[in-house]
């Protein structure tokens, strides 16, 4: 199974800096521009099946994408949400000095989903859909930061337990083969 993982286009908030998480703010025009050439590049694949996030900046992406496939059953599924942050949503990145993806970092934030929690998520999702699909290529349209936990699903947990470095642009398109997987292990989940 081939899986084609699409961050939403820009949105409202990352024109800011800010901490979005799970607020439900809208694609920029730049963000709709580029969910556009993300929905080009996609459009002679022949997708089985989309999971989406329910949020407005994942459906707009979703929504450029499904002008070239009409007839794609999508699911939406809370599991594909952005990270919780708590009292850090709609704060400027820069008044954190923590770092905020490291696995053994205690968060001084309340509400905050833990690095843990957004990658045991992620884990339960994509052991789900590869047991129980026989569809040969699926769209997902999420978000950056679970963007990160889906590569360390497929690519396995850096070394470092550090998952800052691990970054996927603005309607940026990543390509995962489930026959390739380097699978987190239950060890690699724990503090």
């Amino acid at each position: 199974m081939i899986i084609y993982y699409v961050r939403h286009g820009q949105s409202t908030d990352n024109v800011y800096d800010l901490i979005t998480g799970r607020n439900d703010v809208a694609l920029t025009e730049k963000g709709i521009e580029q969910a556009q050439v993300s929905a080009e590049l996609l459009k002679d694949i022949d997708f089985d099946k989309c999971y989406c996030s329910p949020l407005i900046r994942a459906k707009q992406t979703l929504e450029k994408i499904l002008k070239y496939h009409s007839n794609l059953k999508v699911v939406y599924d809370d599991r594909l949400l952005e990270r919780e942050y708590g009292e850090a949503s709609s704060r400027p990145s820069k008044d954190f000095t923590f770092n905020r993806w490291q696995m053994d970092t205690i968060f001084p934030v309340k509400g905050m989903e833990t690095v843990n929690e957004i990658l045991k998520r992620v884990t339960d999702f994509f052991d789900e859909i590869i047991k129980n699909n026989d569809c040969k290529k699926i769209l997902i349209v999420a978000h950056g930061g679970l963007g990160r936990a889906v590569n360390c699903y497929f690519n396995g947990i850096p070394q470092s337990r550090d998952l800052s470095k691990i970054v996927t642009g603005n309607a940026e398109i990543l390509i995962f083969d489930t026959e390739k997987i380097t699978k987190m292990r239950d060890d690699d989940l724990k503090m």
